[in-house]
């Protein structure tokens, strides 16, 4: 059970607290084409951009719809000139209203909505602030948070075994799947990352979303190449470290981990040295989203 100054803690914690440094939001207008918006994302490196039509938010438009659309449609027949915006929602993201795939905050907001929102998969969130503007907040950046102000919840030394996450299946591919394929994989099973396995069964490396950052209308052609070959290419040829862990490590220590080397995912190994189960940073923020369900249901706020 939560003690009471953890409770107060939560009770007046918001949302500016969470926020990163300051920079300038990326946006694109409403009638940016996809050839374009993919630029944009590629000089940036980054894999969604806000879409404003007269100065309000419509919506994020993502690499994947944008793959969807394009690398993923078999058809040939892609119009880049088509507006970015006409894929909004069309991987099935929440739609509300005209603000399709958006949450959105006020500075002053509680931790509550947030907490809920990305403990369910949802990977950012815009805070409206008084002197910055619209902010953009991700998982990694509420992990971090949470990292820093582990002692708040005095969880103690809890393991990832005695905090119960890590239970996800790992779905793998070989080193010879295309990396199209895997991007196939992950929106089949949906899910951000695989585990590439050599033909041993050897985890040998990881393959993500996030290696689709700097991929324009050019360099869509290395998704044909074989998975590691691709990761090469997008990750200045290096195929990118992997980490792995036991059930016994520290809570704390998972998480000082992903956030201090910025990785999205771990990889659990049993007694026998195998994969036995990927951890990602939903399952961690769902830990401390379910820690903390018993205040904010007994809140009065």
């Amino acid at each position: 059970m939560l003690k009471q100054e953890t409770k107060n803690w939560l009770g007046t914690t918001r949302v500016s607290k969470v926020l990163p440094e300051a920079k300038s939001l990326i946006t694109i207008d409403n009638d940016t084409t996809i050839e374009k918006t993919l630029k944009v994302m590629s000089k940036n490196n980054i894999l969604s951009v806000p879409v404003m039509k007269d100065d309000i938010l419509r919506g994020f438009v993502d690499i994947y719809e944008i793959m969807s659309y394009t690398a993923f449609s078999g058809t040939g027949d892609v119009n880049w000139k088509l507006a970015a915006s006409d894929l909004l929602g069309t991987m099935g993201n929440y739609v509300d209203d005209d603000v399709k795939g958006v949450w959105l905050l006020r500075e002053g907001s509680s931790l509550y909505k947030p907490l809920e929102w990305l403990s369910k998969g949802v990977r950012r969130f815009l805070v409206e602030t008084e002197s910055t503007g619209w902010r953009l907040v991700s998982q990694s950046d509420m992990v971090k948070f949470l990292w820093k102000n582990f002692d708040k919840f005095q969880l103690g030394d809890i393991s990832i075994e005695e905090a119960k996450i890590g239970s996800k299946p790992v779905i793998r591919a070989n080193t010879e799947t295309t990396a199209i394929e895997c991007f196939r994989r992950m929106r089949i099973h949906e899910v951000n990352g695989i585990a590439i396995v050599d033909s041993a069964g050897s985890l040998v490396g990881t393959i993500s979303e996030s290696d689709l950052r700097g991929l324009d209308q050019k360099s869509m052609e290395r998704l044909q190449l074989p998975v590691l070959e691709f990761l090469k290419l997008q990750n200045l040829g290096v195929v990118p470290d992997v980490i792995t862990v036991r059930s016994n490590l520290p809570l704390r220590d998972l998480m000082e981990t992903v956030s201090k080397k910025k990785k999205h995912r771990v990889f659990l190994l049993d007694g026998k040295n195998q994969l036995s189960s990927v951890i990602t940073l939903t399952d961690i923020i769902a830990f401390f989203w379910h820690t903390s369900m018993e205040y904010w249901f007994s809140s009065t706020e």
